[in-house]
């Protein structure tokens, strides 16, 4: 797993890290100390919880069972129970499923002898030695199993990196002038007869082990036809380079509502016996990345095609896009046509309407 999937939040007073698993433990021990857990240092703790974006978070609570962990338990989602004492394990497993946290393991640790795996569901319960402080069990059998359960029910994929210009050579359309000095400049903007190409090779490209990022996609429609081809488990696991704010956005599935009430856009739903129609108006200067799971749309008739039109980056599009079921989806190429992005037929994709008729099928003009 690589750094930055995982974190260790250390929610006890022991003023501990990995450093106290160290092979020298005379140095260990010159630093290491006990302390005591106030009720700001609880705070302090849940809060990190909250805020906190790794896939996966392990909380260290210390060994003694007390009331006041149970806010941390509150703020986690599963727990594990590592003891000599299996009376102690028991009131554990008792404490952390009343605060509705799922048992992972039960883990009981020896002085002596080896290790063994009794079970593992509903949940692990094994045996394991040999923990004590410098060694590093690195081929132990029940800390895998853990730690792969963990990564499991974490949801956590490897991310893949995806540059829109060796796709665009992959697929044959490898577009590009030279400057006077001799620089090679892609041309990044892809014609739309280029569309089911572009869908054959992200079909071919989907692995649902993985998730997906996506670097200089210059068209709304082509970043619809990846997300349609590499969200088939979920949304979350495709995110779009945004170089205005030089960090990657992943698209969200958003609410839906009768009453739309937001004050970054306007919406307008127009629905006709062919189409249903939504356009776009920017009130606000842009969009709020870090409000986009938060953005509103309105509640439409999902059995027609959809029309969209407005000017966004291609995140929002997505959203959108993913947000909906119908059965056709077309958006909006400003001043040109409307482009379809999602079809049953694969040969309609990149398939261009013009503004005239698009107008006519919603009754807009």
């Amino acid at each position: 797993m690589p750094y930055g999937a995982s974190t260790i939040i250390r929610a006890n007073g022991d003023g501990e890290g990995s450093w106290s698993n160290n092979s020298n433990q005379e140095d260990v021990m010159v630093v290491r100390h006990k302390g005591s857990n106030s009720p700001d240092d609880f705070n302090y703790w849940v809060n990190l919880l909250h805020t906190a974006t790794q896939d996966i978070v392990l909380v260290d609570i210390g060994g003694k069972l007390q009331d006041d962990k149970g806010q941390l338990f509150d703020a986690c989602d599963s727990f594990i129970v590592l003891s000599k004492d299996l009376d102690i394990i028991k009131d554990w497993k008792i404490f952390g499923e009343k605060h509705g946290c799922e048992c992972i393991a039960t883990i009981v640790s020896k002085l002596e002898g080896g290790e063994e795996l009794f079970d593992t569901e509903p949940f692990i319960q094994a045996c394991i030695s040999g923990l004590e402080r410098g060694k590093v069990l690195i081929d132990s059998i029940v800390i895998k199993k853990v730690a792969e359960t963990l990564i499991r029910k974490s949801g956590y994929k490897p991310y893949s990196y995806i540059n829109m210009g060796e796709v665009m050579k992959s697929i044959g359309e490898t577009n590009h002038w030279y400057t006077s000095d001799g620089i090679e400049v892609e041309r990044m903007w892809i014609p739309t007869d280029r569309a089911v190409a572009l869908h054959d090779y992200f079909c071919d490209t989907y692995d649902p082990s993985r998730r997906y990022k996506i670097i200089d996609v210059n068209n709304n429609w082509v970043a619809c036809i990846i997300a349609n081809c590499l969200c088939l488990d979920s949304i979350e696991d495709l995110c779009f380079y945004n170089s205005w704010s030089n960090r990657f956005v992943t698209p969200k599935i958003l609410p839906k509502t009768a009453c739309v009430q937001e004050k970054d856009y306007a919406i307008k739903v127009t629905e006709t016996a062919e189409a249903v129609r939504l356009d776009f108006t920017l009130l606000s200067i842009g969009l709020d990345e870090d409000r986009l799971a938060s953005y509103q749309m309105p509640i439409i008739n999902e059995n027609k095609p959809l029309y969209i039109s407005g000017r966004f980056p291609n995140w929002f599009y997505v959203s959108i896009v993913r947000t909906y079921g119908n059965p056709e989806k077309f958006i909006h190429n400003p001043g040109y046509y409307f482009i379809c992005v999602q079809s049953e037929d694969k040969f309609k994709l990149g398939k261009t309407i013009s503004i005239d008729e698009a107008n006519k099928i919603t009754k807009r003009g």
